[in-house]
């Protein structure tokens, strides 16, 4: 019984040390990367500077007269990266195979190379003190102004934690309270799809319009139905944002589902698809990461079809950012008296040749001159 006792003690040991070795390694490998990618990383503007323009210079005061607003964003960013990084690789230590939920990590994760085209279709243009890719390079230029790295470490908290906030609040708060025979009960997909986008609509408001008053972000142009604050520069597009953004939730928080025996959804119905079956885990993954790459790309449809008719026709003004170049991508800025230089960006068009503005703009404070 003793020889037993102390030989599962050394096993217990060697557990515990291989799991440790697991998560250094991992830990050392992450950090690794991200040493290389920060290499790149950069608060130059590039070709999209105002030259004779100090870096940093607003056109307004922050908010509370704090200019780190975006500093502060990032480094929670990172912080909640490593956290979520750790538990995952623990977990998938501790059960020995690739967890469902390290699979939606990765998905989130890889969301992110959609982000420049996420941030060219709804003008959304980031302050240009945050770290981000090099202008010049192809894919980072599709940006408005500049694509942020935020993005890389952050993005699957936002599509990822407010699914899994409305699954909790569905599963431990609303189905106690309810009958066996309840609508909720009966259709618990359906319902988690409702509790989503309400939940989804709310965050997201908050989140982004504390960025936009922060001046972390500005959505450049607007549908002036169903935006607030138009013609402001924290005009923010409240019913198209906070709607279309629930699309990815939905289809994440359905996929993450698990019924009466555990089993998430994207399991179930990779094991019900011959295809995706073949593969076992890989299928999984594959289908999450297709499920949430279309959720995506359904978000970004709407705002690629407002893009190229024109009907964002709300500006936001003064434009924040005064050592950037102002992006113009169909004149509209320029028509509706805001002073360049101007920024044509990826793909533009179609050309305004009417102002839309019935008032002049608010003055605009950057020590620039109108080009």
């Amino acid at each position: 019984m003793l020889h037993e006792t102390t030989t599962g003690g050394k096993l217990d040991e060697r557990t515990a040390h291989r799991r440790l070795l697991y998560i250094v390694g991992t830990t050392i490998a992450a950090l690794t990367v991200l040493a290389i990618a920060a290499m790149w990383l950069t608060v130059d503007l590039g070709s999209r500077a105002v030259p004779g323009v100090p870096s940093g210079t607003w056109a307004s005061p922050p908010l509370f007269g704090f200019p780190h607003w975006g500093r502060l964003f990032e480094v929670a960013s990172v912080a909640m990266f490593v956290i979520t990084a750790t538990l995952v690789v623990t977990s998938c230590i501790e059960k020995r195979e690739v967890t469902v939920g390290a699979m939606f990590f990765v998905s989130g994760l890889g969301l992110y190379s959609l982000d420049p085209f996420g941030n060219w279709a709804p003008y959304a243009v980031y302050d240009p003190q945050m770290l981000h890719w090099p202008v010049s390079w192809p894919w980072a230029s599709i940006a408005p102004n500049i694509e942020p790295v935020v993005g890389l470490v952050g993005y699957f908290g936002f599509y990822l934690g407010i699914p899994l906030t409305a699954i909790w609040l569905l599963r431990e708060r609303i189905m106690p309270r309810v009958g066996s025979e309840s609508f909720i009960r009966r259709r618990p997909l359906l319902s988690l799809t409702l509790v989503t986008i309400g939940v989804g609509f709310v965050l997201d408001a908050l989140v982004e319009v504390f960025m936009i008053r922060t001046g972390m972000l500005m959505y450049l142009q607007v549908v002036p139905f169903g935006s607030v604050w138009v013609g402001t520069r924290y005009q923010f597009p409240l019913l198209w944002q906070s709607v279309a953004t629930t699309i990815p939730f939905v289809f994440a928080a359905l996929l993450w589902w698990r019924d009466d025996e555990g089993v998430t959804t994207a399991v179930r119905l990779s094991r019900r698809l011959p295809v995706l079956r073949r593969w076992g885990r890989t299928g999984t993954f594959v289908l999450i990461y297709g499920a949430l790459t279309t959720g995506y790309v359904l978000f970004m449809t709407p705002y690629a079809i407002i893009h190229k008719t024109g009907l964002a026709t709300g500006t936001a003004q003064p434009f924040l950012y005064c050592d950037s170049a102002v992006p113009g991508p169909n004149g509209l800025m320029r028509l509706n008296g805001q002073p360049g230089p101007y920024l044509s960006g990826w793909w533009p068009g179609p050309y305004h040749t009417e102002p839309t503005r019935n008032s002049p703009p608010p003055a605009d404070e950057c020590p620039r001159g109108q080009t």
